[in-house]
């Protein structure tokens, strides 16, 4: 009979039923997009500036843009070398 018992008692009680809340909580969408378009215009006009003054730099030769130039050469290959990598573990992995 106490075998029984334990078998037929839920595991899980509910103790309330859920409702629909009256007031909105979190996300607030406004403020998030809000935030995005700030941060996006942000990244946008940094960008841009930057890409600005790697054309001036570039037109005066100068050393900056050289070493610039340089440093992107470096990503660049890197980039290459480690895209080898994953593309040999993926050609491996089949």
């Amino acid at each position: 009979a106490k075998i029984q018992e334990l078998k037929d008692t839920p595991t899980i009680q509910v103790l309330d039923k859920a409702e629909i809340p009256k007031i909105k909580s979190r996300p607030k969408r406004v403020s998030i997009a809000i935030m995005g378009g700030m941060a996006s215009f942000g990244f946008t006009l940094i960008f841009v500036l930057m890409l600005e003054f790697m054309r001036r730099e570039k037109e005066k030769d100068s050393l900056v843009y050289q070493k610039m130039r340089s440093i992107t050469q470096m990503l660049n290959e890197d980039y290459d070398w480690i895209r080898t990598i994953f593309s040999r573990k993926r050609n491996n992995g089949s």
